[in-house]
């Protein structure tokens, strides 16, 4: 028997198995690599139950009411103390629906003439040449009224005069000069509301903003 020849077999066997051993290594390690460099697993669902919460919104503030405008006019309150005996306003009862020219000027005689001089005291001549052209007098529900204006100023001078003849008052609405005034003899607890007619005719008038 050939001992070298044995020697020479046992070798390259040696050397098979080697070589077979380095490729399985080599693709363990090859294998190992790409499980670190390959694309990353997919994201995992929410559990049931989990809520995605986006970014935060702050809700803005509700918007501030605007501020009420002021008054356009001021409410001059003279309170009125009737003399013992003296006649009362609802006497004016026989001129509803006449004007001040059929007959007696109640405007200007008589108790209605009486009460708006000492409500108005030196406006009276302005509301007498601010009803120069005037309406009847007119009742609306439980009051009177009549309005005018003055000839060629109509809408710039203008007046109107509401009667509560229940609480026996007066309510004066006067524009002069694109100013409003208005003038009350019951005081500012007892206000006596304007018509639809007046509230109209005053819806109408040319009045200066200030």
């Amino acid at each position: 028997m050939d001992l070298n020849n044995g020697k020479h077999a046992s070798w390259k066997t040696c050397v098979a198995a080697c070589a077979v051993l380095a490729g399985l290594s080599a693709c363990d390690s090859k294998n190992s690599q790409e499980g670190k460099t390959g694309a990353p697993p997919p994201a995992s669902a929410p559990a049931t139950g989990d809520v995605a919460i986006g970014p935060v919104v702050t809700p803005s503030a509700p918007a501030a009411a605007p501020a009420p405008p002021p008054p356009s006019m001021a409410e001059q309150v003279h309170a009125y103390v009737g003399e013992p005996g003296e006649p009362v306003l609802s006497t004016l009862q026989p001129f509803l629906g006449k004007y001040p020219q059929d007959g007696t000027n109640f405007l200007k005689e008589g108790i209605l003439a009486q009460r708006l001089k000492k409500l108005l005291g030196a406006q009276y001549d302005t509301l007498m040449n601010n009803l120069e052209t005037v309406g009847p007098l007119k009742k609306e529900g439980g009051r009177w009224s009549v309005v005018g204006n003055r000839q060629h100023a109509g809408g710039k001078e203008a007046a109107a005069v509401v009667i509560d003849p229940g609480r026996n008052g007066l309510r004066v609405w006067l524009l002069s000069g694109g100013k409003e005034s208005v003038f009350t003899d019951l005081g500012e607890e007892h206000v006596i509301p304007w018509t639809p007619e007046v509230k109209k005719f005053m819806a109408n008038a040319q009045v200066v903003p200030k």
